[in-house]
This record gives C-alpha cells, sequence and structure tokens, in this order.
C-alpha cells in the first residue's frame, strides 16, 4: 500500500487534459475511452483515503486496494505512451514517417492500437473495482484542505530546530562543551563520543554543541560531515576543504585531496563533527591522516554502536538517555505550534500521544508535525486513537512516520516518497530539491504563483512537519540545505 493514488490521480489528470485533443487521439477514437477514464479517476481520487485507511485492518478491502494501485501502475504506462508518441502522428512528422521502413511506419500504428485498447481494458477494470467497492459501507474521512505557503526568501526566519527542548540534553550539551574546552591546550587530536539508539537526539546534541558560542569562539574551523552508510571518500574530502574554507577547484582524486585538505587546516584549531557514523572506517582510513596532523583537532562523533567510538579510540562518550515524559510534552507542544495560552487545553492528550513515542524526540517531533495542522482537540484525540500506536504497522514505516506520511495532503505525498528513496544522511540543496518535483510532474498550479515558488513552499512544508532535516550550517540561512532522516 505504498503508493499515494490521490497524489498519482492529481499527476494522471493533469497529463489526460493535455492529450485528449491530441490528434492522435482523435485518429484512433479514443477521445470517449479517455474522458471516461478522466471520470473514473476523479470517482478513486475522492474515494481512495477512505478505503486507504480501512485497509489497515481489513483484508478484504486491502486487496482492493492492490488491485486499485495495479490498476494505477496501467494507467501511467499507457499515457506516458501516448505523451511521447501523439507527436508522431502530427502533419509536420508525417514525412518523417515516409522515410522510415514500411515496417516501422505499422509497428508505430500497431503499438498505438495496442494503448488504445489497452485504455479500453482499464476503463473495464475500474468499472469493476467500482462495482467492488460499492458493495461496502466506507466510513467518510475529514481530510483538511492544503494551501500551500509560498516563501519569501528574503523574510525567511531561521528554523527553530536549535532551540533544545529538555534540562537533560541542556545539560548534557553544557558538560560536553565545557570538556572539549577544557582540552583546548593540548596540541592533538582527541575524539570524543555521543552514542544512543536511532531518533533518540544524537544529532540534536551535536547541534547544540556546533552552535555553542563558545566552541565558535575558541576554534578557527567548522566542519559538520553526515556520514552515509553509502558514503564516498571523495565527497567527504571534498566537502571538508569546503567548509575549512578552501575555494572550489577540479580535483578528483583522494591522492591529489588529502596533501590539499591538510595545507588548508595546518596550523589552525578544528572542531569537526561526524555525524552518524556507522564503521569506523570512515575514520581510519580517510580522515584520520589529515586531522590527526593538524595543530588542534576535536572530533565529535555521533553513532548508533559503541564499538565505532572504542575503535577511534574516543576519550569521552556521552550516552544519551531516551527523553522523559515531561521534556517531551514540552517539545510536543512546541513543534505542534499550540499558542500558550491554549496549551491547557491540549495537555492530557498531548501527554498520552508522548508517552506511546516511547522517549524518542525524532518520533515526537514528527508526531507533533502532524499535529500542526489539527487545532481542535478532538483532532488530536483522533491522532491518538489511529493505528500508528495500537495496532501492527508495515515494517519498513515506524508508527510515527506512516502516521505522517498518512497525513500528508496528496501533493507532498509523492514528493516525500521521492525524498524516502533518497539514501539516510543524504544532503539535498533547496533549489535542485524544487526543480526535481517540478520535473518529475509533483507540483500543482496554485492562483498565479509559478511552479518552482509552490515546489518551494512543498520543501519548506516538509521542514515544517519534521520530515526533512536543515544542516546546522544552513539553519540561519533560509534552510538552504537539508538531510534526509
Amino acid at each position: 500500500m505504498g503508493t499515494c493514488i490521490d497524489a498519482l490521480t492529481l499527476k494522471f489528470l493533469a497529463k489526460l487534459g493535455e492529450i485528449i485533443e491530441d490528434e492522435v487521439v482523435m485518429t484512433l477514437s479514443v477521445k470517449k475511452d479517455i474522458k471516461r477514464l478522466k471520470n473514473n479517476l476523479e470517482y478513486f481520487g475522492a474515494v481512495h483515503e477512505d478505503v486507504e485507511a480501512l485497509a489497515m485492518n481489513d483484508r478484504v478491502i486491502e486487496s482492493w486496494w492492490k488491485n486499485m494501485t495495479n490498476v494505477m501502475f496501467d494507467v501511467d504506462d499507457v499515457i506516458d505512451h501516448f505523451m511521447v508518441h501523439s507527436h508522431k502522428l502530427l502533419p509536420s512528422s508525417r514525412l518523417v514517417c515516409c522515410n522510415r521502413t514500411l515496417f516501422s511506419c505499422f509497428a508505430k500504428i500497431s503499438s498505438d492500437h495496442k494503448a488504445a485498447k489497452k485504455i479500453k481494458d482499464i476503463n473495464k477494470k475500474l468499472d469493476e473495482i467500482k462495482m467492488f467497492k460499492e458493495m461496502f459501507s466506507f466510513e467518510r474521512i475529514n481530510h483538511q484542505q492544503f494551501q500551500v505557503t509560498v516563501v519569501d526568501r528574503s523574510q525567511t526566519s531561521p528554523i527553530d530546530e536549535l532551540e533544545v527542548v529538555g534540562r537533560d540534553i541542556k545539560q548534557a550539551a553544557d558538560d560536553m562543551v565545557k570538556m572539549l574546552m577544557s582540552n583546548c591546550h593540548e596540541n592533538r587530536s582527541t575524539v570524543f563520543g555521543i552514542q544512543g539508539m536511532g531518533g533518540i537526539g544524537k544529532t540534536t546534541l551535536a547541534q547544540k554543541i556546533y552552535n555553542e558560542q563558545r566552541i565558535r569562539e575558541k576554534f578557527q574551523i567548522h566542519i559538520w560531515l553526515c556520514i552515509s552508510q553509502s558514503y564516498t571518500e571523495i565527497g567527504l574530502l571534498k566537502q571538508a576543504r569546503r567548509m575549512a574554507g578552501a575555494t572550489c577547484d577540479q580535483l578528483e582524486t583522494k591522492t591529489e585531496l588529502l596533501p590539499h585538505l591538510m595545507d588548508t587546516i595546518r596550523g589552525k584549531s578544528v572542531f569537526l563533527v561526524l555525524d552518524d557514523v556507522w564503521k569506523s572506517d570512515v575514520w581510519i582510513d580517510v580522515l584520520r591522516l589529515p586531522f590527526e596532523r593538524g595543530w588542534k583537532t576535536h572530533i565529535l562523533v555521533t553513532t548508533r554502536n559503541l564499538d565505532v567510538l572504542e575503535e577511534m579510540h574516543a576519550a569521552y562518550t556521552h550516552q544519551v538517555n531516551k527523553m522523559n515524559n515531561y521534556d517531551g510534552l514540552e517539545l510536543l507542544m512546541k513543534k505542534s505550534f499550540i499558542p500558550y495560552e491554549q496549551i491547557s487545553d491540549f495537555r492530557d492528550v498531548g501527554y498520552q500521544l508522548v508517552k506511546k513515542c516511547d522517549g524518542l524526540p525524532l518520533a515526537i517531533k514528527v508526531v507533533a508535525g502532524v499535529l500542526s495542522t489539527k487545532k481542535t482537540r478532538g483532532e488530536w484525540e483522533s491522532i491518538r486513537d489511529t493505528q500508528w500506536s495500537t495496532h501492527g504497522l508495515p515494517k519498513e514505516l515506524g508508527g510515527p512516520l506512516y502516521l505522517s506520511y498518512n497525513n500528508l495532503p496528496p501533493q507532498l505525498k509523492l514528493c516525500f516518497l521521492w525524498c524516502s528513496l533518497l539514501p539516510s544522511n543524504f544532503e539535498i540543496h533547496r533549489d535542485a530539491a524544487s526543480s526535481w518535483s517540478v520535473a518529475e510532474g509533483f507540483v500543482r498550479k496554485e492562483h498565479n504563483y509559478a511552479l518552482y515558488e509552490i515546489a518551494e513552499g512543498y520543501y519548506h512544508e516538509l521542514i515544517r512537519r519534521n520530515l526533512l532535516q536543515p544542516k546546522p550550517e544552513f539553519v540561519d540561512k533560509g534552510s538552504q540545505q537539508c538531510m534526509i532522516y
């Protein structure tokens, strides 16, 4: 059930509107069938969300849902066929056809007629699916209308990400900063570790330390590297050089990059963060050589695996514990943007939601992203009682993440799924994300806004819902660059 039929339906309807008047459609006499397909898609776009929610607990409806999903793939194929080949029957293209072999022309006509027959078959399948659906009574689910917020770059305020919630994490950050400062007189590299399970707040703690004013003033160079499981040595070395202040150049090999990186940091104090390290190889085989030869380098490592820190000979390791419910409630209220004077109305429901997040700050923030669109106590209670916390869910999706996905508006579901195909800790720039969203056809035209402005609004909405994580060095620059969780 991983597809988001609502978003696909919107995309298909837009494409059908483009091809319905094409000459190839008229020639093949399928205009009536395409109109029928368009009507069917509009119908299923209106009912699918109710079915998707019910399919979680009903195997018969789940089977119906899977059939609907499979038909959508057929729709995608046949629309793509007409989008690609419709121009070949236009007058300007007929002379080209005459110059080709007779066989290729007949092959083209045969292909078009197969596509026309496929449209008829799809409509027949959709009629059968519709009849099956009408045998059931589905309760209507109210879905909030989504309105994109177009962002004015000149007025974008910093994301609130680094205002850390919780006395424990604030105390841990202060203790580690003091420890880092007390070792600054030693002219050698020292490794410090932050260890804990996924989603527990390791990166947040590291961000707090990285942006601490005392650290910014004490060290001359500040470098933050996210270590994905599929990192490349060249990519890491290039990024380290850029963050150390080196100008971009054409260096492309490890042999070229290593000495230039060492020259860049020679004689300077360096604060290096290696975030989400899975294996110590990234330090031992790639980064240790240049940074151990620096004048004074402190390396802060976040990892789930304690063995990584032992292999890197960490001088100190901080174990991150789960967030207590009191601090979790504070985080939930802050990230759901409830006005201060209304907090008391939501406090008890919020507390119950926090308990179901099991002390994981990331889970709390993702749930808060959903709650930020819910403004009544009844809506909060509905979220509390949904399947993410009381029933088994798809193994590939954690409960809070599935909840957040399920509550995304149609336009954002495809964007989110596209992001989910990228590796963890993949860095994505705002402009690149906007361009890809437009190119993939995910963006819907609204009012007089340009498509790229709307796409940028989608990007910032995913940040607001805590599904994209701004990179620390870009937090005060309109979140120009983000990472995939």
